[in-house]
């Protein structure tokens, strides 16, 4: 029993370390080519929507949105937060259809959605 009791000690605290661990990116990822290239936009919305493979790349930056998106990227770091909002804005622009998909899987209430749209209303009206 006892060997179960910390088991289990151990198990809720590595979820308590991994939900505080800061969230990066990898230092080789080119957002701006990875944005401006249909197929491979194509691809990673498939991976993010859990439709097709992901590559090792995309995991990181499928993380990034799903945490944008969950908890309005808490553990991110300020690097990577004005990635995901590039991203984000990106996708309500230029792939609104996209964007749709992945707001009505990974933020359902719409609670972090509303954020992102006055964002990029803010930007054009700037």
């Amino acid at each position: 029993m006892k060997i179960f009791v910390v088991l289990l000690l151990g198990l809720t605290l590595q979820e308590a370390i991994a939900a505080y661990q800061t969230i990066t990116l990898p230092p080789n990822l080119d957002l701006d080519a990875m944005l401006g290239n249909d197929r491979l936009m194509r691809n990673y919305i498939q991976c993010l929507m859990d439709e097709g493979s992901c590559p090792a790349v995309v995991k990181k930056v499928k993380g990034v949105i799903i945490s944008s998106l969950k908890n309005d990227c808490r553990n991110c770091d300020s690097e990577v937060k004005k990635s995901a909002e590039k991203m984000i804005k990106f996708l309500i622009e230029r792939r609104p259809a996209d964007w749709a998909r992945l707001t009505a899987k990974y933020d359902p209430s719409g609670r972090i959605t509303k954020k992102y749209k006055t964002l990029t209303q803010n930007h054009k009206g700037a």
